[in-house]
């Protein structure tokens, strides 16, 4: 249940993506499927959640070198194990169309490698932190509040995942989307500001270089896929996505130190 909470308050902002999606194939909701296309890739696909997880642990052995992602997000526990055992050897990480909410707070930092398709974007809002287990009150319970932030504390160390990734608000920073973990300014797409109060950042190279500096990119064509065609950027901009623009993250806010061995050993 709490769980499941945390992932309603993570996934609230996505609500609006329902009225227009419907002539654009990035915004699309993919649908939940479990594919190996070959002896080296699995396909992760739909929602993160108990379905994804048994197919993560079924199909990602040591043979898996290629992870494909396609996903709105789910919920931050699975998100969390499934990124452990993606992390389990360095391994290329394929964005295929839209990579949201847990899909990018939890398998992207764990990638060795990654490769965004064309049309493919990563978009942020957040992972649990105390700003946001301070606004669901008693509907979490104290132990299970302490509980999971110590959980993301540890994924973000193991994986040395910076606070400006994670868009990390102590209690008292107001909810503020730019934290003091992050240096710069977002672009708003087209120049205007969107009217829509939820924030959705939508993740461009320098950000992701800055944040991630041991994942390495191989592939990305957001600015010409994704900002420069109309009616993708009109449909981005209708669920509050905004650019990263110049914003980058601070060092030395749970990034990897030189030299430390990469590898999943998560015990949730």
């Amino acid at each position: 249940m709490m769980f499941k909470l945390i992932s309603s308050l993570l996934l609230l902002v996505f609500a609006l993506l329902g009225a227009s999606c419907a002539s654009s194939v990035v915004v699309v909701a993919p649908s939940n499927k479990c594919e190996r296309p070959d002896a080296y890739s699995v396909w992760l696909s739909g929602y993160v959640d108990q379905d994804m997880l048994d197919c993560a642990r079924a199909q990602i052995d040591g043979r898996v070198d290629t992870i494909i992602v396609s996903s709105f997000g789910g919920t931050t526990k699975t998100g969390r194990q499934i990124g452990d055992i993606i992390a389990r050897k360095p391994r290329t990480v394929i964005i295929r169309g839209a990579c949201l909410s847990s899909c990018g707070n939890y398998f992207i930092p764990v990638a060795h490698k990654l490769k965004i398709e064309p049309g493919g974007f990563i978009g942020l809002h957040g992972t649990p932190d105390p700003w946001l287990m301070s606004k669901a009150g008693d509907k979490i319970s104290l132990d299970s509040q302490a509980e999971t932030l110590a959980a993301e504390d540890r994924f973000s160390r193991q994986y040395g995942i910076a606070h400006g990734w994670r868009l990390y608000r102590d209690t008292d920073s107001g909810g503020s989307p730019f934290t003091t973990g992050m240096t710069g300014k977002p672009r708003f797409l087209g120049g205007i500001r969107s009217n829509v109060k939820s924030t959705v950042l939508i993740v461009e190279r320098p950000f992701i270089e800055s944040c991630l500096p041991h994942v390495e990119i191989v592939e990305e064509s957001i600015a010409a896929t994704v900002f420069g065609d109309t009616e993708t950027l009109k449909q981005v901009r209708s669920f509050g996505g905004i650019a990263t623009g110049t914003l980058k993250c601070k060092p030395n806010t749970g990034q990897r130190k030189p030299g430390l061995n990469q590898g999943g050993g998560g015990n949730e």
